[in-house]
């Protein structure tokens, strides 16, 4: 009986022991580089067993530089419950850095369980890596499987970067004592790396990270390269696939990414990240802080690959000529500024992040006797421009980028209030996070408007003419000459920039005497002056018979003034008026004026294919020729420009091109032009071409490419990017794989060819010709060898009839 009892005792107390034998290589070990393991195999003694086994993995010579990958090629192993806290059945830990490290995660490595379809690679923060497998009960349906290798740091492109010893702080500061917290200061553009722990591996279990990003006299902005944090997600894709990147933090209940905007948690919250994929717009904090917080589940998958963010800093508002708007506490936006006489600020966008429904409002009020002057040097998103000190909608001047209206309709750039009030709103109901276009700056000035009003009446003779108020109109004229008039100056704007390739045509009815220069009216009491285009003007002065003149501008606005000072003989009958009337119509000779975006192309005059659009009485003026074009740029882009054709017997004041207000006069060589993306304040880039006679070819070449800076010497390294697949070495320029060899030079320089050498572009085709003559080649062999098949197999045949 006592014997019985022991027995049973024994089958007892073994039935919970783990199984850890000492002698089994397969578990419990220590591995080195190169040497695949598999978890032990399922035997007698450990079957429906605990099962407890460690792997520390040898690194020889032992350095401080080495990373460890650990590929997981087959695993098995319990699977996560449904909060995430634990593992059900079984268990895999990863500790990083075990021993003599510190920054290691051995404290509390967390859990990884279930099931791998694919290989999966964990890569080490230290050279110190240990495998630990647990299972609860062993059996045939657990099972893992892994190799281990190594490299040096500088060799780990994706987490290092290029040129790693150059810059051994681009992943920011370790913080003593912690696994993976960092700090990061001063963040020059690729100089900073905000990485999950393991990346570009399967990030760790049971995280808690704080990347601390300031900057000086700047703000940050991250800019997302890489993200794949799901902790819901499991590795089959017919079962469940990858969730795009979410900002609801109800989706994220495990794995995520926090980024506030300053230093703390209890900075405003920007966005809660989680998903797989990338955001449509950087994200961009409104002052020098910004914290971002990685956290993961205590268990979960083997399975996602983590996060990289590059950080950099955004020029502070001293360092830029525009005022930018910030958002306060309360999520709103506002300037509110009274404006003195002589006063010109420039306003730009809302430069950092903003959510979903932002509303941000400028005011502005000058005195009583001054309207305000808007000119917008960009616009690319919801403004509404009010004639009043408030938000009124029945004076409402325009709404930009209005859904209604089609997107090639380009607004106006220069509004004028009737009084001294001013309202501008900008509406975003996407946020800044869903990729908005937001690209915006104006200036506001007062305008005194005493000198264009007159006195006679009190009413204004100052009026903007646009094709919205009719395609046609007159222009009626002011009396002069009455006993109480004093300084006259009326201003008659007329804009066709609404119009694809639009035009104006003035017909004058006046008693003044067109004058050979315009010098010779300035000491005329009462001259009128009309400025046809950029830098043409013509002027009348000097009272004589009634004539008629018609004038065609040189481009889409025409500008016509007529003055009158108090020297001006009041005795004169009222006769002395200006009259006349007005045409717009667009200009066919010139081609479309926006040109479709591409990375290259070419612009011809006279087009190949004429615009649209009719000219009045159905013919256009043969001369002179004034058109203009529009070269959409990708962001972030430089422009070359390549410009031929201006006669070099021209005259520079006749025949001429301009491009950014860069005026290039006729020359026998080609022009070159080279706009860097700081000098391309909007999306576009404006030629204007005037010629004197018709029969001119004017051709401009473009080609859309990335500027490296200057080397300081041979020596000097510098990054190329992921889009340069060419380099330009003479000039630094970055092209991509489509605009080399492809016919045409794009390289910067007279002359430079370098995207189309021989070596480069011929050789590869003379190779291409050569495959074509080997497959010739063996298809003839193959036809031989199967007609001498057919003919052994046809005498064959006859030799049996002839035996039967």
């Amino acid at each position: 009986m006592r014997i019985m009892m022991l027995v049973m005792l024994a089958v007892a107390v073994s039935a919970d022991v783990v199984y850890r034998p000492e002698d089994d290589e397969h578990c419990n070990r220590t591995v080195d580089i190169y040497q695949a393991v598999s978890s032990p195999p399922v035997t007698d003694e450990n079957r429906n067993r605990p099962l407890h086994c460690s792997y520390r993995i040898r690194v020889r010579p032992a350095r401080n530089d080495w990373v460890v990958f650990v590929r997981f090629t087959r695993m098995r192993v319990g699977e996560p419950s449904e909060d995430r806290r634990r593992c059900i059945g079984g268990y895999v830990q990863i500790i990083d850095g075990y021993r003599d490290s510190n920054h290691s995660n051995k404290e509390d490595p967390g859990y990884y369980c279930g099931e791998i379809d694919s290989p999966k690679t964990f890569v080490s923060e230290t050279p110190h890596v240990k495998i630990v497998l647990h299972v609860d009960s062993y059996g045939h349906d657990t099972f893992l499987q892994f190799d281990a290798n190594v490299e040096q740091q500088q060799e780990v492109h994706a987490r290092y970067g290029q040129y790693a010893q150059l810059y051994p702080h681009r992943r920011g500061t370790p913080v003593p004592g912690s696994y993976c917290e960092r700090t990061f200061h001063g963040c020059a553009p690729t100089r900073c790396f905000v990485q999950s722990p393991g990346f570009p591996g399967i990030y760790p279990r049971n995280l808690r990270c704080r990347y601390t990003l300031v900057v000086s006299r700047s703000v940050v902005a991250l800019d997302m390269n890489a993200f794949d944090v799901d902790g819901l997600r499991c590795d089959n894709l017919l079962l469940c696939f990858p969730r795009p990147v979410t900002r609801d933090p109800a989706d994220c209940p495990f794995d995520y990414v926090k980024i506030y905007d300053g230093a703390t948690e209890d900075s405003p919250l920007i966005v809660t990240l989680c998903g797989r994929g990338r955001l449509k717009s950087q994200i961009v904090a409104s002052g020098s802080e910004m914290l971002v917080e990685f956290v993961t589940s205590t268990a979960g998958p083997l399975l996602n690959t983590g996060f990289h963010f590059k950080a950099e800093s955004v020029h502070a508002e001293t360092e830029t000529e525009y005022e930018f708007l910030h958002l306060d506490s309360n999520g709103t936006c506002a300037i509110d500024r009274h404006l003195r006489s002589g006063d010109i600020v420039t306003f730009g966008h809302l430069r950092s992040w903003y959510p979903v429904n932002t509303t941000c409002t400028y005011r502005f009020t000058a005195s009583e006797d001054e309207i305000l002057k808007l000119t917008f040097e960009m616009c690319e998103e919801s403004l509404k421009l009010y004639d009043s000190s408030s938000a009124d909608p029945s004076k409402i001047i325009s709404k930009l980028c209005d859904i209604n209206k089609p997107r090639t309709e380009h607004p106006r750039s220069i509004y004028e209030t009737s009084g001294p009030g001013l309202f501008v709103e900008f509406n975003s109901r996407i946020g800044s996070l869903e990729g908005s276009s937001l690209s915006y700056a104006f200036e506001v000035r007062p305008v005194n408007v005493i000198t264009r009003r007159n006195s006679l009446n009190g009413g204004t003779c100052s009026r903007t003419f646009t094709p919205e108020g009719g395609m046609a109109g007159l222009l009626s004229g002011h009396p002069l000459g009455e006993a109480n008039i004093t300084t006259l100056t009326c201003n008659y704007t007329f804009d066709a920039s609404r119009l694809p390739q639009g035009r104006v045509q003035l017909a004058l009815f006046t008693s003044l005497k067109l004058a050979q220069e315009c010098s010779d009216c300035r000491q005329e009491p009462l001259y009128a002056q009309v400025q046809l285009g950029f830098g043409d003007k013509i002027c009348f002065c000097k009272v004589s018979t009634h004539r008629s003149h018609t004038l065609t501008s040189l481009g889409p606005v025409m500008h016509f003034s007529l003055h009158a000072d108090a020297s001006w003989d009041k005795k004169l009958p009222q006769k002395h008026v200006v009259n006349g009337s007005y045409i717009f119509y667009t200009e066919s000779r010139c081609g479309p004026e926006r040109l479709e975006l591409d990375l290259q192309g070419l612009l011809t005059f006279p087009p190949l294919v004429s615009g649209p659009g009719t000219c009045p009485e159905g013919q256009c003026p043969d001369t002179p020729i004034s058109c203009q074009w529009k070269i959409p740029v990708f962001h972030r882009m430089d422009l070359l420009l390549k410009i031929d054709g201006l006669p070099e017997q021209a005259n520079c004041s006749t025949d001429h091109a301009i491009v950014n207000n860069i005026v290039l006069c006729p020359s026998s060589e080609e022009q070159e032009l080279l706009f860097h993306k700081e000098d391309i304040f909007e999306s576009d880039v404006t030629v204007s071409l005037r010629l004197s006679e018709k029969s001119y070819n004017f051709t401009v070449r473009w080609t859309q490419l990335r500027m490296l800076p200057s080397r300081t010497s041979s020596d000097t390294l510098v990054s190329l990017g992921k889009d340069c697949d060419f380099l330009c070495t003479s000039s630094m320029a970055c092209l991509t794989r489509e605009l080399v060899c492809n016919g045409v030079g794009n390289c910067p320089g007279p002359a430079t060819t370098a995207d189309e050498d021989v070596n480069l572009c011929v050789l590869p085709r003379d190779s291409f010709k050569l495959y074509w003559w080997i497959i010739g080649f063996g298809l003839g062999i193959c036809v031989c060898l199967t007609l001498c098949l057919a003919f052994t197999i046809c005498r064959k045949c006859q030799v049996r009839r002839h035996r039967i």
